[in-house]
């Protein structure tokens, strides 16, 4: 009998008294609570005030058949379990019980009421399993549903078979009208992802053996596209031979916040970019600028009352304002420096490039050393300067080549590595060269300068590396303080 402050309720139901009464003794004495009844409907009288935990059953009681009953406690209430307990000693006889809804089928005379102990224990125990399987498949199903991402399965045509309730909030659709709508996943694809999706999705239906990932368009309900990113698998039949088939589970997540992020960070670079550039102009300008007003001043002392002499001093003091007017507009925000972890940023900046890294066909790596101090600086200003470089070895690197970032302590300080196969033998001139095109790279020299870290470049054995020194306490040049 199963351990419990209720005893399991029987409910026996026989039409021989004497063995009626044997059984409900015996079932007593074991410790269940038990009801009996001779005929269905005393039977269905007591299931009505309370369905019991299990149910003996004799088929050949009076009134309504036994099997009419089975069939009928079968109907409403599935999860009931009924032991058959019946004279019929037909095989025929104990495979249309088990059809209409029997757990088990005993013959009469019972040979020992302890099989009868051991079927009631076993039953009572399946009941239990059952009940925490549907509860664990419940709590399950409430946390899919309920997911922050959209959780899907398509069948193999890649129709739609499960989506969660994300779906409305992602896409404005309900689950109920997704899953109502035959093809409603390929049919509300953005036209111009459509054959990448079908074709990813094929290419996992023929090799099933790991996970798939791809990013595109899908349509809101509102007509409007929302940018997502799958990551899927695809599952086999369990039972081929049963023409089960299999399908492609997998989640999406929404990608526009992340693509905002992206264009900000795009944007910040183009401005440091910018910045760079007219840094350079400026500083070309003030050399000519000083050797001009150099010379009014010489001509001013050897012809006095020259007139010319004044005005270029005072045009060459306009333009000495306006560039140091320039100047000062392209100093950074001022952030107070406060201690910060060098890792934690560099993880920061490789959470960010990751999808890039994925679609330019990149791999990315990050170790750092253990307890690492912090360093007191500019958070803000190092994360540019790191995804910078990082932005420098993808556009100069090999893909399908690693880019490594490693961070280990350094004399005085820590050193960060960013390392990475170039795609050409003339990477490393390209790299070198910060006036050209390579502006990522000029940015972030302009960045470690004012940071006051020292950042160098070295090529060994095919591989160029961004090495920055980072120490304890930077100090930092008079622009980064303005």
């Amino acid at each position: 009998m199963q351990n419990g402050t209720t005893p399991p309720h029987i409910l026996t139901v026989e039409d021989d008294e004497s063995l009626r009464a044997s059984v409900v003794a015996w079932l007593e004495d074991a410790g269940y609570t038990v009801s009996e009844a001779g005929d269905a409907h005393r039977a269905l009288e007591i299931i009505q005030r309370g369905p019991p935990d299990l149910i003996l059953l004799d088929l050949g009681i009076p009134g309504i058949s036994g099997e009419d009953l089975l069939a009928m406690l079968n109907d409403r209430h599935p999860g009931l379990p009924v032991v058959v307990v019946s004279g019929r000693a037909d095989i025929g006889d104990a495979i249309a019980a088990f059809r209409l809804g029997a757990w088990d089928y005993l013959t009469k005379p019972l040979p020992d009421l302890d099989m009868l102990g051991v079927t009631i224990t076993n039953c009572l125990e399946r009941k239990r399993l059952r009940t925490l399987l549907h509860s664990a498949e419940m709590r399950y199903q409430e946390l899919v549903h309920h997911l922050p991402v959209l959780v899907f399965a398509l069948d193999e045509g890649l129709n739609l078979t499960f989506i969660n309730n994300s779906v409305r909030s992602l896409l404005g659709w309900s689950a109920h009208e997704a899953l109502a709508v035959p093809g409603w996943f390929v049919a509300n694809l953005h036209p111009d992802d459509a054959p990448q999706v079908r074709a990813a999705f094929t290419q996992a239906l023929r090799s099933p053996a790991g996970a798939f990932g791809l990013e595109f368009r899908f349509m809101h309900s509102g007509g409007y596209p929302v940018p997502l990113q799958a990551r899927f698998t695809y599952e086999p039949s369990p039972r081929p031979d049963s023409g089960m088939p299999g399908r492609i589970e997998g989640v999406l997540v929404d990608l526009t916040e992340r693509m905002f992020i992206e264009r900000l960070l795009g944007q910040q670079t183009r401005l440091n970019t910018l910045a760079a550039v007219t840094d350079e102009v400026a500083h070309e300008f003030r050399n000519p600028v000083f050797a001009l007003a150099g010379f009014a001043r010489a001509l001013k002392r050897r012809c006095p009352e020259a007139p010319e002499a004044d005005v270029i001093l005072e045009e060459a003091a306009k333009l000495e304002g306006l560039i140091d007017g320039i100047h000062a507009r392209l100093m950074p925000v001022a952030h107070p420096h406060r201690p910060c972890r060098l890792d934690e940023v560099a993880g920061f900046c490789v959470d960010m490039m990751r999808p890039i890294a994925m679609r330019r066909a990149f791999r990315l790596g990050f170790e750092a050393a253990p307890d690492l101090p912090p360093v007191v600086t500019d958070e803000d200003l190092v994360a540019q300067l790191l995804l910078a470089l990082l932005t420098t070895a993808f556009d100069n690197g090999s893909p399908g080549g690693l880019t490594q970032i490693a961070i280990h302590p350094g004399e005085g300080g820590q050193r960060l590595t960013v390392s990475f196969p170039p795609a050409t033998t003339h990477a490393q001139a390209e790299v070198d060269d910060v006036s050209g095109y390579a502006r990522s790279l000029a940015v972030a020299y302009r960045l470690a300068s004012r940071l006051g870290f020292a950042l160098t470049t070295d090529k060994d054995d095919g591989t160029t590396s961004f090495i920055l020194d980072v120490p304890e306490h930077p100090v930092t040049t008079p622009e980064s303080r303005q």
